[in-house]
């Protein structure tokens, strides 16, 4: 899949490592209430993420989203789980990015995790609300992802217990 150059100005990342701690949290069977927005027709909001990981890119450079410490060819937030909300991994790629930007903790994908009903999707917090409680999204730009592939395999090789 070819990347596509972004018009929209990436947010300054500084913080890596917690990147990669806040993106391990979200692996598991979670509700992802607080991760989606109103308009999705799921059934349910408990969804299984296996992996949720911060890649470095290996590219030409040519697109400078996520790049810190003058590494120019950035990194990928790379999510495979069983299925997912509406938007839910825009709003997990917007909360990685706030993270990084050290505007949130990672444990505040921790405590978004277990208390989803504070943020019903019709009911974004405010900023000064979701500073002193949990930080949610914001939703990341379609044009900032990339779907590379769907697998309708029985099970996955990080499902534990569950494959025969």
């Amino acid at each position: 899949v070819k990347r596509q150059s972004r018009k929209t100005p990436c947010p300054p990342i500084a913080d890596v490592d917690g990147m990669r701690a806040a993106a391990s949290l979200f692996e598991g069977t979670h509700d992802f209430r607080a991760f989606q927005s109103k308009g999705g027709d799921q059934m349910g909001t408990v969804r299984t993420v296996f992996r949720c990981a911060i890649e470095p890119r290996g590219g030409d450079g040519s697109n400078d989203c996520y790049s810190s410490g003058g590494n120019s060819s950035g990194f990928d937030v790379v999510v495979e789980g069983d299925g997912f909300l509406y938007k839910q991994v825009r709003l997990m790629a917007g909360t990685l990015a706030t993270v990084g930007m050290g505007l949130a903790s990672p444990e505040s994908v921790a405590r978004a995790l277990e208390s989803p009903a504070e943020f019903p999707p019709e009911a974004a917090p405010s900023p000064i609300h979701a500073a002193s409680v949990v930080v949610v999204g914001p939703t990341m730009p379609a044009q900032w992802l990339c779907l590379e592939r769907v697998e309708y395999a029985l099970c996955h090789p990080r499902q534990k217990n569950m494959c025969t």
